[in-house]
């Protein structure tokens, strides 16, 4: 059942095992901190309010979106950057 899924999978690992630790931080640190922002949050807003974790749930996602976008678009520029700044050297 799993055997297409698997080698993307590996692959998919590989390729973010590759990638430097700073890339790396900017694609799991924002997910860490919105999972636990979500947890802390909108567990004490379902308790306490009722209506925090769908009031807060949409402007959470909206700005990590954004966040991610914008961090992942400078890391795309800064791995441009490298990989023509290699190509100079070597020509």
């Amino acid at each position: 059942m799993f055997s297409k899924v698997q080698p993307v999978a590996k692959s998919m690992w590989r390729k973010f095992r590759n990638r430097s630790l700073f890339v790396k931080c900017l694609l799991v640190v924002p997910v860490i901190c919105a999972i636990s922002f979500t947890l802390l949050i909108g567990n004490m807003g379902l308790a306490l309010l009722g209506f925090a974790v769908p009031l807060y749930g949409w402007f959470v996602g909206a700005v990590g979106g954004l966040v991610i976008t914008i961090f992942a678009k400078a890391a795309s520029i800064i791995h441009k950057d490298k990989r023509s700044a290699k190509r100079g050297k070597d020509s």
